[in-house]
């Protein structure tokens, strides 16, 4: 820790000089909050200390997910956000881009730092229907980027701001879960045809990680099972060996099956997000995309 003292004098009432100190780490990520001491003396020689926590908009904001803790509703009210479904309204910036779950759908878009000022564009959103609480939040969290200025991080917490200061959102990091010891749900997965699809209409694959090198699971007809290691986000599976039970229905269920197990052969890498895996090629192509089942079913 650095510390760069200031010292001048100040005209005004009973006030005879006052001393700023500015402390600056080195090792600090760029737009973190600096603390600014300010020390003033009055002419009997008491002095008060007072601490102004200065907020800069080019705070690092990549790298993390950041789901939303608060935002500022319809009305102007400061409102604890709500959760629908398992994943939480969330924001991740990425080399200019924004991405993230507005509560009920996905949206993507772009930001920019310049003069240290932070804009926020929302680019467009999917279209899923939800019930109105879940559709006004987030409709108010997509309305709010439109009007951001700056950010600051007090403790850990990520706030984005209007023009005037005041708090539009507020956001924590999401801590992604573990890959072993969770019921993995399978949304969609590589069809050996160069598609990611999703599965068909009532039908399930999961997959469990034992922490112990073994993955099991449901391919939808038949469980499987087939051995995994891992290493600092990669990741290499075997072939799986599965029951060798026939469904005819509904139809194409054993294609999906064959194909969602041929595909795990091809995982080299895994990403974990809040309640997502995705299993990648070498080459970044999606093999699978899981969500995190809670409890199971």
């Amino acid at each position: 820790m650095r510390r760069y003292p200031l010292r001048a004098i100040a005209l005004g009432v009973g006030v005879s000089c006052f001393s700023l100190g500015l402390a600056w780490s080195p090792g600090a990520q760029a737009g973190q909050l600096a603390t600014l001491p300010l020390m003033m003396t009055d002419n009997g020689g008491t002095s008060a200390v007072f601490s102004q926590a200065m907020a800069n908009p080019a705070i690092a904001l990549e790298g993390p997910v950041w789901g939303l803790t608060h935002y500022r509703n319809a009305a102007g009210e400061w409102v604890a956000a709500e959760v629908y479904g398992i994943q939480s309204p969330s924001i991740q910036f990425t080399d200019g881009a924004i991405a993230g779950n507005g509560t009920c759908n996905r949206f993507f878009g772009s930001y920019q730092v310049t003069d240290h000022q932070l804009s926020v564009r929302p680019g467009g959103s999917t279209l899923m229907a939800c019930p109105p609480p879940y559709m006004e939040q987030e409709q108010a969290f997509l309305a709010a980027l439109a009007q951001v200025s700056r950010s600051q991080l007090v403790e850990g917490e990520l706030q984005l701001l209007d023009a005037s200061g005041t708090p539009l959102l507020a956001f924590s990091e999401l801590v992604p879960p573990a890959l072993t010891g969770n019921l993995w749900e399978l949304t969609a997965y590589n069809n050996g045809r160069g598609a990611v699809t999703s599965l068909l209409t009532d039908t399930r694959i999961t997959a469990t990680f034992n922490g112990e090198g073994r993955l099991t699971g449901s391919a939808g007809c038949n469980t499987y099972n087939a051995r995994y290691t891992v290493t600092d986000g990669s990741i290499t599976i075997s072939p799986p060996a599965s029951t060798r039970k026939y469904c005819a229905q509904p139809e194409g269920l054993m294609d999906q099956e064959i194909a969602y197990l041929t595909a795990l052969t091809t995982a080299a890498t895994y990403q974990l997000e809040e309640n997502r895996l995705t299993l990648k090629t070498a080459d970044g192509a999606t093999v699978a995309q899981f969500s995190l089942v809670a409890e199971e079913r």
